[in-house]
């Protein structure tokens, strides 16, 4: 090619001039194509895209497009308050709030701190009345006590009001909160920017599900903080409380009364929330800090903190403490949830399985709450791990500690699997399927309507994935995260499978209510009217009785006459069996008499015959006793004659008595 040629092709728009062989390239995506006579260093990139530098052929798409406005100055890339890799990373006297595509920068104005005042304020007024408490108690304790004692009762008849109806709404909270918590960290575990609107709802959700400050505080105008930063005080506080919470219980240990027994299943109960809600943020910020991305120029930043440089020294000596909390938090606490779960397992699970062979299922299950029921009362300890397992079914005790490993797979141990590819994409799609069959085939949760929404809850989740899976595919070759249509489909995704649920159930329940209703007021209707005919019944029954008044007492005597004659017919028996008792007694008396005087004749008679008998007893000069046993003999031969003869007697009264009777 020409020299002239040459410089024709690099002056068409949509090329530019390579400075080293000089040739014309064609523009990669994310340059400007209509402006002509570009080269290397003066490549125009469009809004949303960012290089490393003015030779850097790798255009790179900016987490939020919003934070980069393009140019052809490498300086000038971001948008005001933004800077580094990505103009992901916040200027001096600028804070941020969020992190990845929902990471804004605000600028520390009086707005901002009071802002954050208020968040100060709400912990400062807790420490007060912590403070409050700690000085009537040593200065007035009379007037303390009475007034705790006041709002223990309170607060012991609100708890019971609100007992069922607590019972109903945990799971379904639980559900929520779980389910939120999950997508609140898939645009950092996939490594794609979500559309716009749905970042932004999902991470409102997220911050609050997780407890996590930073998507709600810029706290960075008070204290500038780093990933690092954020990684001691997630990790550190929690064991703070934990610290605490185990100190005060071992003091109460001590005590075996009602009210330190409901003290320390209240603490324990409070840990397990604490961890429930902060597991997910935690595992997230442990986690990321092994998330890295590498560019062109040989430098490699930390994807949610694109201002830490993951090859320095001092970021490997953090990756070192990450793992130790990976071993502390993900692996141990649902460790932690299935031993104290199983020491107590024959408590909790109520025989239900061996009662689902021997009836119904609803009875079963039924019967095995009840029993569970019973254990809490006879070990009151038990409750303080009833946040575990209360909302399953007695024979799914362990389903918290398979839900806390879904949500653990799906926030952080997918970071060490295909990070970044389309295939880690594709193995979280496998995950959320298993959970969802699982669900379906289980139906762990006691409340009919948490199961139908957890199952919903996974079904969203799916499609969020595939969502994801279609971001990252970019099959059609445009941006699809932009389109706005996609934008409301997946926001659309997240509210109005819930709100079907939610519609469908209280149809139901409206629908039972006026069933219900109905059938009271037809009872209502239908009693007058029973009791009319009672009263008429009664008052037909009174002017019979007056009527027939004489009959009665002909009916009476008749009555009376049978009335004796049974009673003769009693005493009779009763006279017959006196009777058979006193010959059995007499025939008793002489068995043993006849025992006791025969022994050595019965003996001899056994063994010998009658003569050698005979011989036996002349030679001893025996006749008397000889004679005794004929006497004897005779007479137990008579009572055996009369004791059938008053058996068949007493048998013919006995038919006599009930042919009368009848």
């Amino acid at each position: 090619i020409s020299d002239e040629s040459r410089t024709f092709c690099s002056t068409r728009p949509g090329y530019y001039e390579d400075p080293t062989t000089r040739q014309s390239i064609q523009v990669p995506i994310g340059v400007n194509t209509t402006i002509s006579g570009l080269t290397l260093a003066t490549l125009p990139l469009l809004p949303g895209f960012w290089r490393t530098n003015a030779n850097s052929t790798n255009i790179i798409p900016c987490l939020n497009p919003a934070h980069c406005v393009g140019g052809s100055n490498a300086s000038s890339y971001c948008t005001e308050g933004h800077t580094g890799p990505k103009c992901a990373v916040c200027k001096t006297g600028y804070a941020a709030r969020g992190f990845q595509q929902e990471l804004t920068c605000d600028k520390c104005t009086g707005s901002t701190i009071l802002t954050i005042a208020v968040g100060l304020s709400v912990i400062a007024v807790v420490l007060l009345c912590s403070l409050i408490f700690y000085f009537f108690k040593k200065t007035k304790p009379e007037l303390l006590n009475s007034k705790l004692t006041q709002i223990k009762e309170q607060y012991s008849n609100m708890k019971k009001k609100m007992e069922k109806p607590k019972q109903k709404i945990k799971p379904i909270v639980k559900c929520i909160l779980s389910y939120f918590q999950v997508t609140g960290g898939l645009g950092f575990l996939f490594s794609i920017s979500f559309p716009t609107f749905y970042s932004r709802f999902t991470a409102l959700f997220s911050g609050i599900s997780s407890v996590d400050v930073q998507y709600l505080m810029p706290l960075g105008c008070l204290l500038h903080s780093t990933h690092h930063d954020l990684l001691l005080f997630y990790t550190l506080t929690p064991l703070l409380f934990i610290t605490i919470f185990v100190s005060v219980w071992a003091r109460l240990s001590k005590k075996t009364d009602d009210n330190s027994v409901g003290l320390r299943n209240n603490l324990i109960e409070a840990l397990l929330v604490m961890m429930f809600l902060l597991l997910p943020g935690v595992s997230i910020k442990t986690f990321s800090t092994f998330s890295c991305e590498n560019y062109d120029d040989g430098t490699s930043f930390l994807n949610v903190d694109y201002s830490i440089d993951c090859l320095s020294e001092n970021h490997s000596n953090y990756s070192i403490f990450a793992v130790l909390m990976i071993v502390l938090y993900p692996c141990c606490i649902p460790l932690t949830y299935f031993t104290l779960l199983f020491r107590v397992k024959h408590l909790i699970d109520g025989g239900q399985n061996e009662k689902e062979k021997v009836m119904s299922k609803e009875e079963a299950l039924e019967e095995a709450l009840k029993e569970r029921a019973i254990n809490e009362d006879k070990y009151p300890s038990l409750k303080a791990l009833r946040f575990l397992y209360e909302s399953y079914q007695p024979k799914y005790w362990y389903f918290e500690v398979f839900e806390t490993l879904r949500k653990l797979s799906l926030t952080g141990f997918l970071v060490f699997l295909f990070n970044g590819q389309e295939l880690q994409v594709l193995v979280a799609l496998l995950i959320c399927m298993i959970g969802l069959r699982i669900y379906a085939i289980a139906q762990p949760f006691i409340s009919p309507t948490a199961n139908d929404l957890v199952q919903v809850t996974q079904f969203q989740l799916l499609l969020t994935i595939m969502a994801a899976l279609a971001i990252r595919t970019n099959i059609d070759g445009r941006k699809i995260e932009e389109d706005p249509r996609f934008d409301a489909f997946l926001t659309s995704v997240q509210i109005v499978p819930t709100t079907l649920l939610a519609f469908w159930h209280s149809n139901r329940k409206f629908k039972e209510y006026k069933a219900k209703k109905k059938k009271s007021e037809s009872m209502a209707a239908i009693m007058p009217v029973m009791e009319g005919k009672q009263n008429e019944e009664a008052a037909e029954i009174g002017m019979e009785s007056v009527g027939s008044t004489s009959t009665a007492e002909e009916e009476s005597k008749e009555k009376a006459t049978e009335r004796d004659e049974k009673r003769s017919t009693r005493e009779k028996k009763e006279h017959v069996k006196k009777e058979q008792v006193g010959l059995m007694g007499e025939e008793r008396h002489a068995r043993s008499f006849h025992e006791k005087l025969g022994v050595k004749g019965e003996a001899i008679e056994e063994s010998v015959h009658e003569q050698e008998f005979d011989e036996k007893l002349s030679e001893k000069d025996d006749l008397t006793l000889k004679n005794e046993l004929a006497i004897y003999e005779s007479r137990i031969l008579a009572i055996h004659v009369t004791l059938r003869n008053r058996k068949k007697t007493a048998e013919n009264n006995d038919k006599l008595s009930e042919n009368e009777e009848v």
